[in-house]
């Protein structure tokens, strides 16, 4: 819906891309969440720049993810972990600022 209404580049895509991802993540779908937020970087990176903190926040949260593959394949880690609160919390500062 937000891509008809705003285009395939604004912000808020990046948010509604992060929300997917996240829940693709508590599903433990983390091939399905990582382009999610390869795009929702991009999208943020070109619009808000490298440096704006939800460009910052969402390079993160890809960050956390890869390492969490990376760590459920050695671990089996729990899925509910701290991608997803931080997902969360970011996502309730980016619609309440």
């Amino acid at each position: 819906m937000r891509k008809r209404l705003l285009g395939e580049e604004h912000p808020f895509v990046a948010i509604s891309l992060n929300n997917l991802a996240l829940l693709y993540y508590s599903q433990g779908n983390y091939t399905a969440a990582e382009p999610l937020l390869q795009q929702a970087l991009a999208i943020l990176e070109q619009k808000l720049g490298v440096n704006h903190p939800h460009t910052v926040t969402c390079r993160e949260n890809l960050e956390i993810l890869r390492s969490r593959m990376k760590d459920s394949k050695d671990n089996n880690i729990s899925l509910l972990d701290g991608l997803a609160r931080r997902v969360v919390t970011k996502l309730s500062e980016w619609f309440n600022s």
